[in-house]
């Protein structure tokens, strides 16, 4: 809530919750990390220039085995 509040401060917008819609934001964010980790898997990029200023297309990382 400490984002949301911040956001609703510097914005003096109405900022809703997805819960408000009957919607179960827990679920959605279980899906969006998902949906990440299968693209890092692929290692296809999850970040691009347009949505987060890198410098080029960036994956989720190496996948390490530990056993």
């Amino acid at each position: 809530m400490t984002l949301v509040n911040h956001l609703k401060n510097i914005t003096k917008c109405k900022i809703n919750l997805i819960d408000e819609f009957n919607i179960d934001g827990d679920f959605i964010e279980s899906q969006a990390f998902a949906y990440l980790s299968i693209r890092s898997y692929l290692k296809k990029p999850i970040t691009y220039p347009s949505t987060t200023k890198v410098n080029i297309p960036v994956t989720g990382g190496n996948l390490k085995v530990n056993y």
